[in-house]
């Protein structure tokens, strides 16, 4: 029973780093062409959007003749559906983003979350010991 919890727990706290340290990226806007960006940069994952408005993130892009070509991510949740492979022709790309990681926010991240631990365990304490009898 206690193994159950303990592996609850794990299970718990690697799902919490896991989308902590993801939360500390964002989409950038790229200002060079996008088969310049693709070339160049080699990222693992863009987000295209193009002329008519709609966005889709293509994985492992590559520039093959006169489209980009890549694994699409199913985006339910911004309203675009795909999978599979996908090709969309760099003159209907209005703009192409890239996923960067900034060391601002991660820091604060970190230390943030520290302080909310050092703050709960002393309010642990105090919960459980009193406050004459802990001081």
């Amino acid at each position: 029973m206690r193994t159950q919890g303990r592996l609850h727990q794990a299970m718990v706290y690697t799902m919490l780093g896991t989308s902590a340290l993801s939360a500390c990226t964002s989409w950038q806007v790229q200002t060079i062409a996008p088969e310049a960006v693709v070339t160049t940069q080699h990222p693992k994952t863009v987000r295209v959007q193009r002329l008519d408005g709609s966005r889709v993130v293509v994985n492992r892009p590559t520039i093959s003749s006169d489209s980009l070509v890549g694994a699409a991510v199913d985006n339910s949740f911004l309203g675009t559906k795909g999978s599979g492979l996908t090709g969309i022709p760099l003159a209907d790309i209005h703009q192409i983003d890239v996923k960067r990681g900034s060391a601002g926010k991660t820091v604060g991240l970190i230390l943030g979350i520290a302080a909310v631990a050092v703050v709960g365990f002393y309010v642990f304490l105090l919960v459980e010991c009193g406050v004459e009898n802990c001081m």
